[in-house]
């Protein structure tokens, strides 16, 4: 199982994805224009706004398993868990 990374700011995830902060309370993080991003669970901390535009396989959020299609958005609230495990 992997370890969880708790992102708990702005800052925090946009360190995780190797992008800028402009501004401390709101980001827009291209996913082409961020650093290769390995497997793992989040556990968030902010309220965060996903537009799955890939195939990336599959997600976990809570105790289940989803393959969220390209053009998904996702909601994901402070307290929520989400992501997928390493495969190695």
């Amino acid at each position: 199982m992997s370890e969880l990374l708790k992102i708990d700011s702005v800052q925090a995830y946009n360190d995780y994805f190797g992008v800028e902060t402009c501004n401390p309370l709101v980001s827009v993080i291209d996913g082409h224009e961020a650093k290769p991003l390995r497997f793992g669970r989040k556990l968030y901390s902010i309220y965060t706004i996903l537009l799955k535009d890939t195939d990336c396989g599959m997600l976990k959020y809570g105790r289940s398993m989803y393959d969220y299609q390209r053009g998904t958005m996702l909601f994901i609230a402070p307290g929520q868990v989400m992501g997928s495990e390493d495969i190695c």
